[in-house]
């Protein structure tokens, strides 16, 4: 197999049913601008960015088929730079009419805010923590604390794990992981 050249995840896109009512969604829930919106084969699409420096990071495409009851997608993640940013998203989407079933969760290496689109796509809104603890891992975390009490529970769980790494010191240990790094 052919070695593929360095490359970094540069936009999602997904198939959607109600292409109007999504295309809203994104932009009203996550600050999305419209870069461009057109058609191509009798599907509208809408190109979505936060940022002048990416065209699109989003793709939002009509055509999604009806039969199906599976998403197009596992999940869309979007990274917070801290836990007001994170707690800023939870309200957001504990209120917002068209979000689906919201759950927060400790994964030991990050908090994350899940919570469902309108046609039911995961999303998740991120924040690393300083930890590292094997993957795939849930623990729940309650946003009623303060933030001094989430970060020292969220220690303390991520500490009494076996796994347990700081982010750091994994980084090394991944980095020989990773072909033609090490």
């Amino acid at each position: 197999m052919a070695k593929l050249p360095e490359m970094k995840l540069a936009h999602v896109g997904i198939w959607v049913k109600d292409f109007d009512r999504m295309r809203d969604f994104y932009v009203r829930m996550f600050g999305f601008g419209v870069a461009d919106e057109g058609l191509l084969h009798g599907n509208r699409y809408a190109f979505l960015s936060r940022d002048p420096e990416d065209h699109h990071q989003m793709v939002i495409a009509e055509g999604r088929k009806t039969e199906t009851e599976q998403t197009t997608v596992n999940q869309i993640s979007f990274r917070c730079e801290n836990l007001e940013q994170l707690r800023e998203v939870h309200e957001a989407v504990t209120t917002d009419e068209d979000v689906q079933e919201v759950l927060v969760t400790d994964h030991g290496n990050a908090w994350s805010v899940y919570f469902y689109d309108p046609e039911g796509n995961r999303l998740e809104a991120f924040m690393d923590t300083p930890w590292y603890i094997n993957q795939p891992h849930r623990h729940d975390i309650d946003f009623t604390m303060s933030d001094e009490e989430i970060y020292s529970a969220a220690e303390a769980h991520a500490r009494s794990d076996p796994t347990f790494q700081t982010i750091e010191d994994w980084r090394v240990e991944f980095q020989k992981r990773i072909p033609g790094k090490s």
